[in-house]
């Protein structure tokens, strides 16, 4: 019969094959033999989110968790599992829990506020992500790019370019090869009219990461902002067929459609992005004004109303429809001429 030892060992092994069902295996044999070993639920839990199996791992990780109640690792690997169920409150409270046993480790401040930039807390995730770098001199072997490219990515939406691009250029000092960093650090020159260094930065980021759907649509913009139609045109196809399940580079190709008047190809964009998603404002606000722009007021306002059924403050929805409106008012004027 094989030891505990020997199964763990046959489970890495498989891992390292790429064959997670049966690592999976060996260490359910582990299992068998010994059911209070914490570290072998811990590697159960470990495999089983690898293998998608959030639901699975979240109860194996509770059982290292009753086994050994100081393993900040099976709250770590708790959120994270929480995190890919969209569980975001759940998330959090499972990193915060990591924390508090293991206050030091940065990879759970990181986390924490992955988590907390996806429920709009931008301010706390900023403060997080600061709280895993002030661990930098106790850690120094820990790859803190992702720290500073996070942090980069919360002042971008805080329109403060300075200081992303400072954050970026921090990561990319880290990892030269951080094809997302030089992807944001080329929109940002971009955003700075820098627009020969924005291509340079796009470029070498689609080098590195050839399917980054992101970059395209970056790149599709810039090529655009230059007249480059056709570039334009294959870097947003090229972004759809990376994002199938995004309205994003539809409605982004059909706006670029229409500014070229191919407008049957534009409402097919538009479609499509509505499809992907109907729940999306943008993908339903840029359908209805499409409409407007091609004189059917009345498609236009049912999608227009939908866009501030989905997001109230959408101001330039509700200009749309008070244009429409005032459009097809009869004026006073005209209604007397009429009575004459």
């Amino acid at each position: 019969m094989e030891s505990i030892e020997q199964l763990y060992e046959r489970a890495a092994e498989a891992h390292e094959d790429g064959r997670l069902g049966k690592a999976i295996g060996y260490i359910k044999r582990a299992l068998a033999l010994d059911t209070s070993n914490p570290l072998t639920w811990q590697l159960l839990a470990n495999y089983q989110f690898e293998s998608g199996a959030y639901e699975a791992s979240i109860n194996s990780y509770a059982t290292v968790l009753r086994l050994d109640g100081t393993a900040s690792q099976a709250y770590s690997g708790m959120g994270r599992a929480y995190f890919e169920l969209q569980r975001l409150e759940d998330a959090e409270a499972a990193f915060r829990r990591g924390i508090r046993l293991e206050p030091n480790a940065p990879e759970n401040h990181i986390q924490l506020g992955v988590v907390l930039s996806s429920l709009h807390r931008n301010d706390e995730a900023i403060e997080s992500y600061r709280r895993a770098l002030r661990q930098r001199s106790m850690v120094p072997e820990y790859p803190f790019e992702d720290a500073y490219f996070n942090l980069g990515i919360e002042y971008k939406l805080k329109e403060n370019l300075e200081l992303a691009s400072r954050m970026f250029e921090k990561a990319l000092e880290l990892d030269r090869e951080f094809a997302e960093a030089w992807r944001e650090l080329g929109w940002i020159r971009f955003a700075k009219k820098d627009v020969e260094e924005a291509r340079t930065y796009l470029d070498r980021a689609l080098k590195l990461e050839p399917e980054d759907f992101w970059a395209h649509l970056y790149r599709a913009i810039l090529s655009w902002s230059r007249f480059e139609e056709a570039n334009a045109e294959a870097s947003y196809i090229r972004a759809c067929d990376l994002a199938p399940h995004d309205p994003l580079p539809y409605y982004c190709l059909g706006e670029f459609y229409m500014e070229t008047d191919r407008y049957d190809l534009a409402e097919a964009r538009f479609l499509e992005a509505v499809a992907i998603d109907d729940k999306d404002p943008d993908a339903t606000f840029y359908y209805g004004e499409f409409l407007v722009e091609t004189d059917r007021a009345d498609e236009a306002r049912s999608w227009l109303e939908k866009t501030l059924a989905l997001e109230p403050r959408h101001v330039e929805a509700r200009e749309l429809i008070e244009r429409i409106a005032s459009d097809g008012a009869t004026p006073s004027g005209d209604e007397s001429d009429d009575d004459a």
